[in-house]
């Protein structure tokens, strides 16, 4: 994090972890003005890959399963990166800013994408760089943010992943259950955009975006989870993040093999759950009729709710997840109440 834009967000009364803005004071109450009102988030949670040369669209295309070649300078996309098993390395978003294309997913990936890029980029006219201390992103999200916004800036972009450039600022809207954006831009560009969102909105920490993701349905693959579900486990082809016509990239036929084939028997769910301790990636997911060490599924996402629970995303076997009670890690845990996606998950249950 730029050091100019953690002094302007230290004087605002941000309480950091490791770069990373908790919150500002009142964790509870933030989560509670998520579902009541607007809220401004310091972005820098996610880390942001840039990648340039003459190449970037034929190599990534190459690489990522979705099609880069019909992403423009006015729209955005969700993509992904999977291993050879068919397995996402990582997800992210993906838009262009000036001549460079740039990845948004979680910090603790970014190493570990820039390596495998790399090692595959061979003699391909591209360049990787990391920019996430180098550009300021917020996200501002809530049932007026798009009339705010629109007040001091020129244009909106009007459709969830559309993008408009203004100058020196890049402004996306994001699929959310109330109008969402992302900003970037340099420190003064961003830094004047706050102060006047301010006085409209909550400024939250990370866990406070992240329950606004998890509402949404979108998906994060993380450290912990990473390698370990295909695109579909995570609704991918629901959300407009994967292309089953674009052409080859690692893992590919495993891919479409799920797809045309109807392979798939896990898929993720959006969940409520009420737990004396803070669900975690990862942590395992049993159902009334599995035995032993058996697993029904994981924890993909979770972030605190304000009602006093948690809200997650779990990928989990379709079969338990719509016929029996899903309990966190043994049939002596809490029980997951499992609710509707904000959007449609049409897919093809394995017999």
């Amino acid at each position: 994090m730029q050091s100019d834009w953690h002094d302007f967000l230290d004087n605002r009364g941000a309480e950091f972890n490791n770069g990373i803005v908790e919150h500002y004071g009142n964790p509870a109450q933030e989560l509670s003005v998520v579902l009541t009102g607007n809220v401004i988030c310091d972005l820098s949670h996610y880390g942001l890959l840039a990648i340039s040369g003459d190449d970037t669209t034929s190599f990534l295309q190459t690489q990522f399963i979705n099609d880069v070649s019909k992403l423009e300078v006015s729209s955005s996309q969700l993509n992904g990166y999977c291993n050879p098993k068919g397995r996402l390395i990582a997800n992210f978003r993906v838009f262009w800013r000036h001549d460079t294309l740039y990845l948004r997913f979680p910090l603790d990936l970014l190493e570990e994408v820039s390596k495998v890029l790399n090692k595959y980029k061979l003699r391909s006219k591209v360049t990787l760089e990391d920019h996430s201390d180098s550009m300021v992103r917020i996200g501002y999200s809530g049932a007026t943010a798009d009339k705010t916004l629109a007040t001091i800036l020129p244009q909106l972009p009007e459709a969830a992943d559309d993008v408009i450039q203004i100058d020196n600022l890049t402004v996306i809207k994001i699929p959310g259950i109330t109008p969402s954006y992302e900003l970037y831009g340099d420190t003064g560009i961003i830094t004047d955009i706050w102060t006047k969102l301010d006085v409209h909105g909550a400024p939250v920490g990370m866990s406070a975006w992240q329950l606004i993701e998890i509402l949404a349905g979108m998906p994060h693959i993380t450290d912990e989870s990473s390698e370990e579900y295909v695109p579909q486990m995570v609704n991918y082809q629901a959300i407009n993040g994967l292309s089953f016509t674009k052409g080859c990239y690692p893992g590919q036929e495993i891919v479409a093999r799920m797809h045309y084939l109807g392979k798939l028997k896990k898929r993720m769910y959006l969940a409520r759950v009420r737990s004396d301790t803070a669900p975690y990636v990862q942590q395992e997911l049993v159902s009334g009729t599995s035995k032993g060490s058996s697993k029904t599924g994981n924890i993909l996402n979770t972030a605190p709710h304000p009602d006093g629970d948690y809200a997650v995303l779990a990928v989990i076997q379709i079969s338990d997840a719509e016929s029996e009670k899903i309990y966190l890690e043994s049939k002596d845990g809490p029980v997951l109440e499992i609710l509707d996606l904000p959007y449609k998950v049409e897919l093809k249950q394995e017999k």
